[in-house]
């Protein structure tokens, strides 16, 4: 209730655990004693992290609202982990729903709905992030650099929109992929009523703006790698660098940055 990046934290297990159900997919579905069962597991857990991390951005929100524990002179980038999970979801969605449909037989039943919660999931992940990318702007403005040992953690304000770039990526490849909107919701009338959103040419189509708006992502996104860099270029210049766990935060956010670019 007091430490806003123990709060922000709270977002990583359901990132693991989308992480998991993804590669239950990808990798073991895939092997000859998978198929089928491994992909619906791999589904659940899907859906269990995706309302696990949203319940969880709503709770970081109105726990800081309540605490007023958040300044934003002293705001670190651990919050920003809200927003990458919830991206995240959305990225495994467009993984799970195009492996899924190769190695365990998903159908458009059950892949569509997936598509559509993790354009909800992006939807949330991008406002949200842009919320924060303006408090944590105005802090850097008003108050300068994290400290030296903190300094690290600020990959990960690249982790938001290399997620994003990602999910939109993927979402749309897989909308599009073997006309799955236009499989999607079949009727015995004739001709067929799907509605007008569950269309081969809707599927395109957002699998196109998908592409635009993951370059439109990927370019904010190096700008605050640019900005990591030079801040984490000037611990060292200083001397001032000592070893600690923010360090990993190298990591993940430029995975994610990787994909998207990918």
């Amino acid at each position: 209730m007091s430490n806003p990046d123990e709060l922000g934290a709270y977002a990583i297990p359901p990132i693991a655990l989308m992480t998991l159900a993804s590669l239950t997919i990808m990798q073991v579905s895939a092997g000859p004693w998978g198929g089928e069962a491994f992909m619906l597991v791999g589904y659940v857990l899907w859906w269990i992290g995706m309302i696990w991390v949203f319940v969880t951005a709503v709770v970081v929100i109105c726990t800081l609202i309540y605490t007023g524990a958040q300044s934003d002179r002293t705001m670190t980038p651990v919050l920003f982990m809200a927003p990458v999970g919830l991206a995240t979801a959305g990225a495994e969605a467009g993984f799970i729903t195009i492996d899924g449909n190769g190695q365990g037989g998903m159908d458009s039943r059950l892949a569509v709905p997936m598509i559509i919660v993790g354009y909800f999931a992006v939807g949330v992940a991008f406002f949200m992030a842009i919320l924060l990318y303006t408090v944590y702007f105005h802090r850097l403005l008003t108050a300068g650099w994290s400290s030296p040992a903190t300094r690290a953690g600020l990959f990960i304000l690249i982790g938001p929109c290399g997620q994003l770039s990602t999910a939109l990526e993927l979402l749309g490849e897989s909308a599009n992929q073997y006309m799955r909107f236009a499989q999607y919701k079949p009727t015995a009338v004739q001709p067929p009523k799907i509605g007008t959103f569950w269309t081969a040419e809707t599927g395109r189509g957002v699998d196109g703006a998908g592409i635009l708006l993951a370059l439109l992502f990927l370019g904010f996104d190096y700008l605050w790698f640019c900005i990591a860099i030079v801040g984490v270029a000037d611990v060292f210049i200083r001397r001032q660098a000592t070893y600690s766990l923010t360090w990993w935060s190298i990591v993940f956010p430029n995975c994610d940055a990787d994909n998207g670019v990918a």
